[in-house]
């Protein structure tokens, strides 16, 4: 009776280290099973450019400010750097400008963005996002590039907006799977 006891009790310390050592491993891997997330430890960002304007031609609709003497849309040039050959897809609800403007500081979510390209002074077409929902995918002529482009536009700038941080949407590991309704 001794000796089936210690088997049980060794046999349940093995169980439990297999359990959390599987647990580690999900928890290891947990943002490749993140759906449309960038892999951050793969993809990096960085601002290259800002341009404020009062009318911009997107595919499907046309940005024009009603109020140039307060705001105005800012086109934000990305330099992105990738695994060549990767895809990569941005949604923008997942991209949003931190900034200050005076002395206070303001978040503006991304309501369009651009298709990618492999250089920095290409003319991309913007697309615009009704409650800034879309996204942009690398294609045939980016996706084998290691560097790529793509413009972000963000709408109600003020005319002292000043220091610009983009932040990339990041899993902070809260997960949780449904049902369905």
């Amino acid at each position: 009776m001794h000796r089936t006891r210690r088997r049980l009790v060794a046999c349940g310390v093995l169980l439990a280290g297999v359990a959390l050592s599987a647990i580690g491993l999900y928890a290891a891997n947990a943002k490749d099973d993140i759906p449309g997330a960038c892999d951050m430890a793969k993809v990096s960002f960085e601002i290259v450019g800002a341009t404020f304007v009062t009318k911009l031609d997107g595919v499907s609709a046309t940005f024009t400010e009603s109020e140039p003497e307060k705001f105005h849309g800012m086109v934000l040039t990305v330099k992105v750097r990738k695994p060549a050959g990767e895809q990569l897809q941005l949604f923008a609800p997942d991209l949003c400008l931190h900034y200050r403007h005076g002395d206070a500081f303001d978040v503006m979510p991304c309501q369009g963005l651009s298709t990618f390209s492999t250089t920095n002074d290409t003319d991309r077409v913007m697309n615009f996002f009704a409650r800034s929902y879309g996204s942009t995918t690398t294609g045939v002529a980016t996706q084998g590039a290691s560097t790529v482009y793509v413009d972000a536009f963000f709408q109600y700038i003020e005319p002292d907006t000043s220091d610009l941080c983009l932040l990339v949407a990041q899993s902070v590991g809260a997960q949780f799977t449904t049902k369905g309704w």
